[in-house]
């Protein structure tokens, strides 16, 4: 599946405006530049979490290890309740298995109802930039018998409930 940018790239070049195409071209040949505002450092800092896999055999005292936004933890870990632990008791274990994700929740708010009206730096096309901010954290299981699903729709609720302006994706656990 092609990411969202060349996608639109793509249709661009099935159905755009010449001048759309050329600019384009432009850009991929490296002559027409965008500029885009600088970011403050590569990563934000990260908080340590811990979440019950989704995985049969696995105890009740087993924990898969990954981090989430420091920065937006106040307004995220509301929603994601026992799902997530930040330190472990004593009988309890912390481990990471390569290559193994569990689920994660993208959780994105402040956004506009509206949009502000923006032209491409790339094509010149208009869109509209809805604004906000957003983080991810991953989330497990809280009793046995418990699915991705039904705890992703639980964190949704949980997050959007009363709020017109937040929205919560769901990326699947990868192996």
């Amino acid at each position: 599946m092609p990411s969202r940018r060349r996608s639109r790239y793509i249709g661009i070049f099935r159905g755009g405006r010449a001048e759309e195409i050329d600019r384009l071209i432009a850009y991929l040949r490296g002559t027409n530049r965008a500029t885009y505002p600088e970011r403050q450092g590569n990563r934000p800092d990260q908080q340590r979490t811990f979440a019950r896999p989704f995985l049969e055999g696995v105890g009740s005292n087993f924990y898969l290890e990954a981090a989430s936004n420091l920065n937006r933890w106040g307004t995220i870990s509301g929603a994601l309740g026992t799902r997530v632990k930040t330190t472990l008791t004593g009988s309890e274990t912390g481990f990471k298995i390569p290559n193994f994700h569990n689920p994660r929740a993208v959780f994105t708010y402040g956004i506009s109802g509206t949009g502000a009206p923006k032209t491409s730096q790339i094509t010149g096309r208009t869109y509209k930039d809805y604004g906000g901010d957003s983080a991810v954290s991953q989330f497990g299981l809280v009793t046995a018998g418990d699915t991705p699903a039904s705890e992703f729709a639980a964190i949704k609720a949980a997050f959007t409930t009363g709020q017109t302006n937040r929205r919560v994706s769901y990326i699947p656990p990868s192996y």
